[in-house]
């Protein structure tokens, strides 16, 4: 193949008239990307290949392609820079291993191939290798370097390997993981060059670079003090610090409990190891100098290497959960309901992302304990070299971003110094360091956090944002992603949620209490949560073991989801008395689990606003019109009474009950899983029928759930009323006041057509959609011993429901 002298490899002649490769006599004019000279082996030595050799490779990583071909000289340029610069075939890449460049890419696309072969034909097609050149800046990855806006942002180039067809493709991906980064080369960094450089760094193979370590930390405290003194906050030093014990790395013992006292957090994953823990009995002798040296193989070796890492950082104390709680009496749960504080008041958090127990160790703190991937080569007289995976790749795919109590720790320490398999990442408020490359996030944020978001390799920084965004919303978000997690313990589901319950309930939820796993002052929409594949019931711990309560997600094993769109609280009307889960059995008012009513005295600290799309939120006058709730939400008071016993889990209330019929036929409706047609139950939709055989509604079940229903009458709570659809396509919308004005079961103020099938819940010829809050959030049940329980979460047209004779009852929900 040629890329427009004539000479080199063969080139199907196909590929070369879509390529429009150049003649030797324009290339050089029209293809500044190629060496003035043919590749003459006496000179440029046998380590490229006849077609990497003709590229120029000062020019391809100094300058954009993409910008180069848009300019007016080249104008007639050859369409081969559409897709990049042809490469040959895969398995022709494959062939030419005395290729420098060949070999490098080989090796990378062989990275990418989860059982390390690279294919060379796909579909019958071969697979051809592209390269091209990219701009990184401080806001990611881009084809053209015209398009940096700010003058004073440094940026490099790097080149991008790309395949057709590509090797990997979305559909071929298993679900919830994303594609693997790109193959990307990037030139090597001289001595003496900038952090903020952009070039790459050759990263020690022995163990890591500790003063690099050390910078990445000064630095970021640096600029967080500066921060700090511009903006006159004080916030962090007006907290009221922790009580700790810590373990002193220089007397290698235990300290403590003591305040104020700088130290670092350790995260880690457990697992199956037996853990060397903090207990009663072996308090006092930890506490003796040289208790815990890093040389007793008693203690696992990540909590070593911790050690070993804070004594060469200079920071003396270090915080290790198994370590620093006594484990067997009351202080642990004490601790525990302070996991959030923990660790935002850590100076930095260690995260040991490499390994699957606490025995891996952190690669690189000790010599030869770890193995990078990366490849090193000369070309041109330049030193280059593979980009590593970035961060979002290295840590999500970690066993420990896979961990349910590792979730908070990563939420909450504002500083984490990440171990990685191949390197080490540094990531702060202001953007990430990492070891293979030289950006510094703190070379330019005048414009605020660098964030990195258009490339893909990035991590988001994983912090909660509040910001212009629905409380419900948020915790919806949160609820998702911690229920993927998993648990050694089931009964810890909870516990190692304790500490993001505390920030959600502060931040989001003026302070109202939770109860397991769920904000009271949302109750009333909380409960509509529903189930995205199979679940089953989540047991305690202990011989009489019971049961959380299936009312709370937090009661079940499994995913799931809740409809947040549009504020679902805008658009839910309580149909439960709450009552006080005391003896005395008192009605609670609306405001506890839910809307106000009109009467709440409140409303008038509060602004409704209605933005685009009939969006809703709400806003304290006096506070942070960013921080946006689905309702308002009354101020805490002490021992103010609430519907939940936190002893049995159950939920004191009284509702009307009615019977209607469910079979195992499936809705039909646009909603139902495909897989539910092959026999492959996760979470069913099903039809509800009432006494005369019509669709009255539908109910959602897990697909183990499913599995064990009895066709027939069953039993449905009602919760709320609801309406068809959202805003300006429901018949109780009006546009004036821009609300859902319309009185419950009356004319429609928005009239609207009929539905369409695949969206029709109901039977139409026998229940009207075109009435005002047309439908009842129901609750599926089953009784047990005078306590209900939850099976499913549905939605039933207000007639059908009305006409099943629906009685009053007191519940116990459980």
């Amino acid at each position: 193949m040629s890329l427009g002298t004539g000479v080199g490899d063969s080139f199907p002649e196909e590929a070369r008239r879509a390529s429009d490769l150049p003649s030797h006599e324009e290339s050089i004019e029209r293809t500044p990307w190629l060496r003035n000279h043919t590749l003459d082996p006496t000179k440029d030595g046998a380590d490229l290949c006849s077609i990497c050799g003709q590229l120029d490779f000062q020019f391809l990583l100094g300058a954009s392609l993409r910008e180069t071909i848009a300019e007016e000289d080249h104008a007639s340029r050859p369409t081969i820079l559409e897709t990049g610069i042809p490469l040959g075939p895969v398995a022709e890449l494959r062939a030419r291993s005395y290729c420098r460049l060949c070999s490098l890419v080989s090796q990378m696309l062989q990275n990418l191939s989860a059982n390390g072969t690279i294919p060379i034909e796909k579909n019958g097609q071969p697979i051809m290798c592209h390269l091209n050149s990219l701009v990184r800046d401080s806001t990611g990855l881009r084809l053209d370097g015209s398009k940096v806006e700010d003058t004073y942002t440094p940026f490099a180039f790097q080149l991008l390997i790309t395949t057709r067809p590509p090797l990997i493709e979305e559909d071929e991906v298993e679900p919830r993981q994303d594609l693997p980064p790109p193959p990307l080369i990037h030139r090597l960094s001289g001595e003496g060059a900038s952090e903020s450089s952009g070039y790459g760094r050759e990263i020690p193979t022995s163990s890591i670079d500790f003063d690099l370590l050390s910078y990445w930390i000064q630095t970021c405290a640096r600029k967080t003090a500066e921060e700090s003194q511009m903006e006159g906050d004080m916030s962090k030093s007006k907290q009221s610090t922790l009580s700790l014990r810590l373990i002193d790395v220089i007397e290698q013992c235990l300290v403590g409990p003591i305040e104020g006292l700088e130290y670092i957090a350790l995260s880690y994953v457990w697992e199956k190891v037996t853990p060397f823990i903090l207990t009663e009995a072996n308090l006092p002798n930890l506490k003796q100098s040289g208790a815990l040296s890093t040389g007793d193989p008693a203690i696992p070796q990540t909590i070593r290497d911790a050690m070993i890492l804070c004594k060469r950082l200079s920071e003396r104390y270090l915080w290790v959960d198994s370590i620093c709680i006594v484990q067997d009496v009351q202080d642990k749960l004490v601790q525990i309901g302070q996991m959030d504080k923990i660790y935002q008041q850590a100076k930095m958090a260690i995260i040991a992302a490499y390994g699957t127990d606490a025995h891996a160790g952190l690669p690189g703190v000790r010599p030869n304990s770890r193995w990078s991937s990366q490849q090193v080569v000369n070309l041109q007289g330049m030193k280059v070299s593979n980009v590593l995976p970035g961060l979002g790749n290295a840590v999500d795919a970690a066993p420990w971003n896979a961990r349910a109590w590792t979730y908070q720790e990563r939420l909450f320490s504002n500083r984490k110094l990440y171990f990685c398999k191949e390197q080490v990442f540094f990531e702060c408020d202001h953007g990430e360091y990492r070891e293979d490359m030289l950006i510094d996030p703190h070379y330019n944020t005048r414009a605020g956090k660098v964030t990195y978001g258009c490339d893909p390799e990035h991590g988001t920084g994983h912090k909660i944002i509040y910001r212009n965004k629905l409380n419900i919303h948020v915790y919806e978000e949160i609820i998702f992603e911690y229920t993927l997690r998993n648990l050694s313990f089931e009964e810890d589901i909870l516990n190692a949620f304790q500490g993001v319950s505390n920030v959600l309930s502060r931040d989001l939820f003026n302070s109202s209490p939770f109860a397991f796993g769920m904000p009271l002052c949302l109750l009333d929409v909380a409960l509509l949560w529903y189930p995205i594949g199979p679940l089953h019931r989540r047991r305690r711990a202990g011989p009489n073991a019971s049961h959380f309560p299936t009312w709370s997600w937090a009661g079940w094993v499994g995913h799931f989801k809740l409809d947040w769109y549009g504020n679902v609280s805008e658009k839910t009307t309580s149909q439960v008395e709450w009552l006080s889960a005391d003896e005395a059995e008192v009605p609670l008012e609306a405001e506890l689990t839910g809307m106000p009513k009109s009467s709440w005295p409140y409303w008038k600290f509060w602004e409704r606003h209605v933005g685009d799309g009939q969006f809703i939120y709400y806003t304290r006058k006096d506070g942070d019109h960013e921080r946006w709730t689905c309702h308002p939400i009354s101020d805490p008071v002490d021992g103010q009474p609430t519907p939940v016993d936190f002893q049995t889990g159950q939920l004191h209330l009284r509702a009307k009950i009615a019977k209607l019929t469910v079979t195992n036929k499936h809705s039909g409706r646009w909603c139902q899983s495909p897989k539910c047609d092959e026999g492959v139950h996760g979470k069913c939709e099903l039809s509800v029928f009432d006494s005369d055989g019509l669709r009255a509604g539908v109910v959602t079940l897990d697909g183990n759930s499913f599995q064990r229903l009895t066709p027939g009458l069953h039993e449905f709570i009602c919760l709320s009323q609801t309406t068809l659809s959202h805003a300006d396509s429901d018949p109780a919308w009006d546009e004036e006041t821009e609300s859902y004005a319309g009185k419950p079961g009356g004319s429609p103020i928005s009239p609207r057509p009929p539905l369409n099938k695949e969206d029709e819940p109901f039977d139409q010829g026998r229940y009207d959609p075109n009435i005002c809050w047309c439908f009842y959030n129901v609750m599926m049940i089953e009784w047990q011993d005078g306590v209900v329980y939850r099976v499913g979460i549905g939605q039933v047209h207000v007639h059908a429901f009305d006409k099943a004779s629906p009685r009053s009852h007191k519940i116990l929900l459980g």
